[in-house]
């Protein structure tokens, strides 16, 4: 070929017509994921279960923290930690945009929407999964289109239907709670985490995941413990990006261990277990770092790439430090430390080792760019100089002044970001670091919305936990300041024990049938392709992390009340044992369909294993008595008289035979129709098993819990209760006017002490009270503004006085500013504490607008809100922090005092330092005393005020004002030389007529304690309903029980008190009498309530009557087997029994045994 073909033709420049360059080919279209069939599935699903919750949907408040969430999200507060932000807003929407009802109602109907749509994403999910799943293993690519996708819709139907319908998820989405929201955002990370596997080359959806995941911390911090579960999915999808996440653990693991060892960690302080997990998991992070590393780093150029990184992190932790030494964050004056010069050096090494290859590397002279690389480098290096020098001291022009140094920060900080986008488009810098920093920001982008809590504080809403306006107050309520430090299980047995409560749980939610279908991925896992392989050990590592993780670092006990307590924490557990239902239940499907022949005996076996299950199951609930442990161990199941209970039982042999039937009969072809109707059907057994304990439909328990303390009902003219203030005033002038209560006195105080004893007044004052009368035909005319809430066990709290200062005592309250605060403390933190003068720092400075203008945003809402009235006009006196302080010093005085007399209380926790001479206090019993003497400074500034009392732990001072007031107490101003006749039997025929719309009017002083127990176990246990005159409603709602059993526990404890330290004979047995009768009704109310069942045993064992406080014990253990210290306190009774001993001192420590029992 000659030279001149080679030149290019005149006038063109390029190549000739002859010889086109041939285009790039065209990038590859990732089809979508989800198909239309996949949507069915989700909008089939959400349909069905909104349609379910919102038919059992709670007319009106509930109990729990229905009242005090209702009323953060209806003035977008701030409820208790940590803080929901999120969630606050979503289910503010709801308060405005659906304008019918009461606000209670409004915010359930968010539950119920964020709960639909978690299960339609489940089945979306697990409809394509199980559709990836068939195409992945080669036995069942040849199976029939239809019934591929008639099985993934199903799947995916029953997914989502075993979850939205399981007791963990319905009793929630019918009523005012956080959790299905919180499910709905976990959800949306798997969704967003299946799409990056689905085509790991997008790696949008996987940052979407890893930003939902923050979102998912700020709806409930549980669910940070499925981080590890997240890496390990995506580890197991794209190597190396799992070695670079793993690396990233490995090194917080190292600078953790730095943090402990300069006491940095309090939390590891005295808390071995916690350390240790975080030590295998920072080993297990390690190890599974070198695992991959060995095999994806096989170049020294992976090595090289990973040097570059770490030096980059260094060099722009060095700079971080820099700019901190200039704004005053940090002062090297003070610290003479030897590492000071070494930091400079290793700072100015790694920029050095990092810019020195990237400014001597060739350039491609094809970019044009490139040549402005080494310039802009050089740039940002005599920026990096000039850093330096000013924070040295050298250079003082560039921070002589908030403005001078805000220039000299930004112009370096756009500096550093240039040079970086020059140096990661050479994609030989970042590769580790950059998807540290874009991943784990995105997480932090997320979980940013906690910052709308500070925000929201400072207009000052009703709802203000933590008081999150203050730097301190934000701390303490992200940290949970106020809740007992995790303490995770230490014991190997405690941890055998509760990997039980897990499986029944599981068996609970699902029954066993479930789960042994949701094994069958298991057994196909090997046969999968690596795509769904990394998608189900995602999975399982999750359900790990949040199950088995979970319950180590919750260590719940094996009581009722524990085990309630916690299982809402392991939903999102559950997500994940749905979904091998429904992949195990297409891979079944699919063996069928494709090799009927061949598995058509694991068909009909399958189904005869199932059916041994139903049958057995049949069996235990139609005996007479719940004395088969086997069957409530393995299956979840009691004896019941309950016609849905025995109907669900019946319904589930049936299924069973059919599905034995279809495959007997059909020899030679799979019977697919008849699976299908199968797989449809089988959710109805889960609705059918769960409806009775979790439906609200009609359930008015929470809202009678708040709304009577303000207005106690009475028997009207049709002898019902009645609400009508005309009625009631012509009632008080009649016969029997000394049988009716009053209203609530104006402007009262009222003390909350349990949870609904607390949130459900605070809801009616703050919402009930400002919602026209149409939307509560309840009681129209309710409108209690004028009262002032206050939680009686939270008053030890610093953060709650200002709380409340804020909103009944506003002119004593003095704000510190919230992002100069952030930046005060943060000084704090980095500078040295010896011997320093205290300085604003440039960043406190530069942020002060940001504080004035949210303060003044504040302000105006604060202000628009008082004129509306939400808090009473005249100011009340509340406790400053001197006083605050004055009762902690008065109780310490008294503890040490009583400490030398040996007279320190039952679960006293107090420790004398031999050496040092200085006491120490912790536990509930030293708190609450701290909160009584709390309780009793504001009784005693307030002396022209009326107050009330929902009694959680008693307190002592109270005792003697305390008089019967409806369903809870009055606080007299001055003590009461006793109870008389008339208060006496006013509040017996209040509580016999209450009793009505609970289990009935039948309990009287003379109702034998053997009829009641029978009454129990008949009605609670067995559901028998022959001759129950009471709310069935009540029966199956496990919280009405509880709360109503404790607010006629407490009076009972009024008429104890009294008859302990009565004054005449007389006395003394008429207190006896009423508290015999209050504590009757207390137990039946709730068989199981240790409060109603140590107070009332503890009667009964004072008088002699141990065969009857036998008979209690032993009724409660039935409900509550695993009680360890209701096994205590019965062995002690039957001892004594046999003895004839006496029990007074045991009953005393029951007693005081039972504030620690006590759970608020």
């Amino acid at each position: 070929m000659r030279n001149d073909k080679l030149k290019p033709t005149k006038g063109q420049g390029r190549s000739a017509p002859s010889q086109p360059v041939p285009a790039p080919p065209a990038k590859p279209v990732t089809p979508p994921l989800f198909r239309r069939i996949d949507w069915l599935s989700f909008g089939v699903t959400a349909l069905l279960v909104f349609v379910g919750y919102y038919l059992t949907l709670a007319p009106d408040l509930t109990l729990e923290d229905s009242g005090e969430l209702a009323v953060g999200s209806f003035y977008a507060g701030v409820p208790h930690p940590p803080g929901y932000p999120v969630w606050t807003l979503f289910t503010w929407l709801f308060t405005v945009l659906a304008p019918a009802s009461n606000i209670a109602w409004r915010v359930a109907l968010a539950s119920g929407v964020a709960g639909a749509l978690a299960c339609g994403l489940i089945a979306l999910i697990a409809s394509r999964g199980c559709s990836m799943i068939l195409e992945g293993i080669e036995e069942f690519k040849g199976i029939d289109r239809r019934w591929e996708n008639a099985l993934c819709v199903l799947s995916g139907y029953v997914s989502g239907m075993l979850i939205g319908f399981n007791g963990f998820m319905w009793s929630q989405a019918v009523i005012v709670e956080v959790y299905p929201f919180s499910l709905l955002s976990f959800v949306g990370v798997l969704g967003c985490l299946l799409r990056w596997i689905y085509a790991p080359h997008q790696r949008r959806y996987l940052h979407w995941a890893l930003f939902l995941f923050g979102v998912c911390f700020t709806n409930h911090m549980t669910l940070i413990v499925a981080a590890m579960g997240i890496e390990v999915a995506i580890a197991a999808a794209q190597p190396k990006l799992g070695r670079d996440l793993f690396l990233g653990n490995s090194l917080i693991f190292l600078v953790g261990l730095v943090a402990k060892a300069n006491g940095k960690l309090p939390g590891f302080e005295n808390n071995g277990p916690l350390f240790a997990i975080f030590i295998v998991i920072g080993i297990g992070s390690a190890a599974a770092w070198v695992w991959l590393a060995a095999m994806t780093m096989k170049r020294s150029e992976d090595w090289s790439a990973l040097l570059r990184d770490i030096l980059l992190c260094v060099g722009l932790a060095y700079l971080g430090f820099l700019v901190g030494v200039s704004s005053g964050l940090i002062d090297v004056a003070e610290n003479r430390s030897s590492l000071v010069p070494l930091g400079h050096l290793a700072g100015f090494g790694a920029l050095g080792f990092f810019a020195i290859p990237s400014l001597t590397a060739k350039k491609n002279g094809a970019d044009p760019l490139a040549k402005w690389g080494n310039v802009i480098l050089g740039i940002t290096g005599v920026y990096i100089l000039t850093l330096f020098s000013t924070a040295m001291g050298k250079t003082p022009l560039f921070n002589r002044s908030p403005a001078a140094f805000a220039i000299h920060s930004f112009i370096g900080l756009v500096l550093v970001l240039i040079s970086g986008w020059f140096l990661l488009r050479a994609k030989k810098y970042g590769t580790v670091a950059f998807s540290w920093f874009v991943l784990g920001g995105l997480w932090v982008l997320g979980a940013a919305f906690y910052l709308y809590m500070p925000i929201a504080s400072m207009t000052n809403p009703p709802l203000n936990w933590g008081y999150p306006r203050t730097w301190d107050g934000f701390l303490h309520a992200l940290s949970r300041g106020q809740y007992e430090r995790t303490n995770p299980t230490s014991s190997l047995g405690r941890f055998i024990d509760q990997m039980g409560i897990l499986l029944d749980g599981a068996v609970d939610e699902f029954n066993l049938a479930y789960l042994l279908i949701g094994l069958i991925p298991f057994f196909f896992f090997s046969r999968m392709q690596k795509r769904e392989q990394a998608w189900f050990a995602g999975l399982i590592s999750m359900y790990v992390c949040l199950a088995v993780l979970l319950i180590m670092l919750l260590n719940p006990g094996a009581d009722r009340q524990s085990k309630e307590m916690s299982r809402v924490f392991f939903t999102a557990s559950h997500v994940m044992i749905s979904l091998c239902v429904g992949y195990g239940m297409t891979i079944f499907g699919a063996m069928m369909a494709t090799q009927y022949t061949r598995f058509r005996v694991f068909g009909w076996c399958g189904g005869a294993v199932i059916m041994a299950i139903a049958i057995y199951t049949a069996t235990v609930i139609f005996q007479s008595d719940k004395e088969s442990l086997l069957g409530r161990a393995l299956f979840g199941v009691e004896a019941s008289h309950d016609r849905l209970v025995r109907g669900t039982a019946l319904f589930s042999v049936a299924v069973a035979g059919f599905g034995i039937l279809i495959f007997l009969v059909a020899r030679a072809r799979a019977p697919m129709a008849a699976l299908l109707l199968i797989y449809a059907v089988m959710p109805a057994k889960s609705i059918l098993s769960h409806w009775s304990d979790n439906e609200q439909r009609g359930h008015l328990f929470g809202y009678w819990f708040g709304h009577d303390m303000f207005t106690p009902p009475f028997v009207g003219p049709d002898d019902k209760l009645s609400y009508d203030p005309r009625l009631r005033a012509e009632a008080m002038k009649g016969p029997n006017a000394k049988l009716v209560y009053p209203e609530m006195a104006r402007n009262a105080i009222l003390f909350g002490g349990t949870d609904p004893g607390r949130f459900c007044p605070t809801y009616m004052i703050f919402c009930e009270s400002f919602i026209p009368p149409k939307c509560k035909p309840r009681d129209p005319n309710f409108d209690r503004r004028d009262v002032y809430i206050i939680t009686q066990n939270a008053l030890a709290d610093g953060t709650y006085l200002e709380y409340i200062r804020a909103h009944y005592n506003r002119s004593a309250q003095i704000d510190t500013p919230f992002f100069q605060g952030m930046f005060l403390w943060l000084q704090d933190v980095l500078r040295p504490r010896n011997e320093f003068q205290r300085h604003t720092n440039y960043f406190a400075q530069m942020v002060a607008p940001l504080d004035n203008y949210f303060t003044a945003l504040g302000k105006r809402i604060e202000e628009r809100r008082r004129a509306e009235g939400v808090y009473p006009p005249v100011e009340i006196l509340t406790p400053s922090a001197e006083d605050s302080q004055q009762s902690f010093n008065e109780y310490m005085i008294d503890a040490q005092r009583r400490m030398q007399l040996n007279q320190l209380k039952q679960g006293e926790d107090v420790k004398l330092d031999r050496d040092s001479g200085k006491l120490s206090v912790s536990g509930q019993v030293a708190v609450m005393s701290i909160n009584g003497l709390l309780t009793k400074v504001i009784f005693d500034k307030n002396p022209n005020s009326e107050f009330y009392v929902e009694e959680s732990f008693p307190l002592d001072w109270m005792y003697n004002y305390l008089e019967p007031y409806g369903i809870i107490m009055r606080i007299n101003r001055q003590p009461l030389p006793e109870l008389t006749e008339e208060t006496v039997k006013r509040d017996h025929e209040f509580w016999s007529q209450y009793s009505q719309r609970l289990i009935g009017n039948w309990i009287t002083s003379d109702t034998p304690v053997k009829d009641i127990c029978e009454f129990a176990q008949r009605v609670y246990e067995r559901r028998d309903y022959r001759g129950f005159a009471g709310d069935r409603k009540f029966i199956r709602d496990d919280q009405a029980q509880k709360s109503f059993s404790k607010l006629r526990s407490s009076i009972g404890g009024v008429y104890t008190w009294r008859y302990n330290y009565a004054k005449t004979p007389a006395e003394r047995d008429r207190m006896f009498k009423e508290a015999d009768f209050a504590f009757r009704q207390a137990f039946a109310f709730c068989p199981f309530s240790p409060e109603a069942v140590f107070r009332y045993t503890t009667l009964l064992a004072s008088v002699g009557r141990l065969e009857e406080a036998e008979q209690i014990i032993d009724t409660a253990l039935r409900f509550d087997r695993e009680n360890a210290t209701l096994r205590s306190w019965a062995n002690q009774v039957k001892s004594a029994r046999q003895s004839q001993g006496p029990i007074q001192t045991q009953s005393i420590n029951a007693q005081q045994r039972l504030a620690q029992l006590e759970k608020q």
